[in-house]
């Protein structure tokens, strides 16, 4: 039985058992400290983590139509014209190859990205039990002085004392909010062009979710806006942080940005644990590289929005400094990991 399993299915069907006992350990101490109250903090995740697959779904079946359309255009154009374009054909053939062949190997795509994505839902909801867990253990003020330890000061602060032009914030945001769904077209692309690097890209992936999660278990910190710049818990805050705090005036479409954030977490009883490492760096990392493997000239044209989502981790006040290159650590670590797994198996 077990000698049929991909050795990158096996990285995959790994962590899902993981998270699925990890949920388990979590729902009971979540369950003792308070009964019922973790359905808002789900709730959140599931609507963080899913929502851009729904967007690359309506996309998806934008490209879809978009397709058929100029297929049929092509198709009257033969018809009436009684002619047949060179590079009309080109262009159909080359549809449909692409349809052929996501036809063809959509079983194989499957066997990946189902785990996959159950991997990360199992994480979602994990994740959701573990902040109220992590509510009475919070390392904020030993991230915040390790920043000022590597910076000099506190970055998702000093970075306001500039003035920037809306657009680059604009891009920044955009970067930033948008990553799952670039990931998602991604791993399409990907799959296409190379299905092996799409099955390590899959197991990197959720090998990743692995590491990242027992970081966050283990060092449970909430964003610089919910602990220092809404405060929401009311703890107290360090005098350093405080005076930097007064110089802090942040543009326009900062603001906005972060209001948004707010509201989204509005409801919650128990506010996210998950910073260090940054997800957003980490995911930035993995898909560029493998991207890269299978089309440099694409992988270039996107590094502006992968590095501006990274970027905007700790520009936009939802990660610290030093959570990103934690997470470009963790990036490399996990690459190497199951490159070194896959070939040994």
């Amino acid at each position: 039985m077990f000698k049929k399993i991909n050795p990158a299915q096996f990285i995959i069907y790994f962590s899902v058992l993981f998270f699925a006992v990890t949920l388990i350990y979590f729902g009971v101490a979540a369950e003792k400290i308070a009964p019922q109250s973790q359905e808002n903090v789900i709730t959140y995740y599931l609507d963080l983590a899913y929502t851009p697959f729904k967007k690359a779904f309506l996309w998806s079946v934008v490209f879809v139509l978009l397709a058929l359309t100029l297929h049929l255009i092509i198709f009257f154009i033969n018809l009436f014209r009684n002619q047949k374009s060179q590079k009309l054909i080109s262009v159909r053939h080359a549809f449909r190859k692409i349809f052929i062949k996501f036809l063809i190997e959509s079983k194989t795509a499957l066997k990946f990205a189902l785990p996959s994505l159950l991997s990360l839902f199992l994480l979602t909801l994990t994740l959701g039990k573990a902040n109220l867990f992590n509510k009475s253990r919070l390392k904020d003020g030993l991230i915040a002085e390790l920043d000022l330890g590597l910076t000099g000061n506190y970055p998702f602060f000093s970075l306001h004392t500039i003035q920037y032009p809306k657009w680059f914030i604009y891009l920044v945001t955009f970067s930033f909010s948008y990553l799952v769904f670039f990931m998602i077209i991604f791993a399409f692309y990907i799959f296409y062009k190379n299905a092996r690097v799409f099955k390590e890209l899959t197991a990197t992936f959720c090998l990743g979710l692995v590491f990242m999660s027992i970081s966050w278990f283990v060092v449970p910190v909430l964003s610089p806006q919910d602990r220092y710049i809404d405060n929401i818990y009311k703890l107290p805050v360090p005098e350093k942080i405080s005076t930097a705090l007064t110089n802090y005036e942040p543009q326009k479409e900062v603001e906005v940005f972060m209001k948004k954030v707010r509201e989204r977490k509005e409801n919650l009883k128990a506010l996210p644990t998950s910073t260090l490492p940054s997800a957003h760096v980490f995911w930035a990392v993995i898909f560029g590289y493998y991207l890269y493997l299978v089309d440099k000239k694409s992988a270039f044209i996107f590094t502006p929005i992968l590095a501006l989502s990274s970027f905007g981790t700790f520009f936009l006040a939802q990660h610290y400094f030093i959570d990103m290159p934690a997470g470009i650590l963790f990036a490399i670590f996990t690459i190497i990991a199951v490159r070194y797994f896959l070939r040994r198996a």
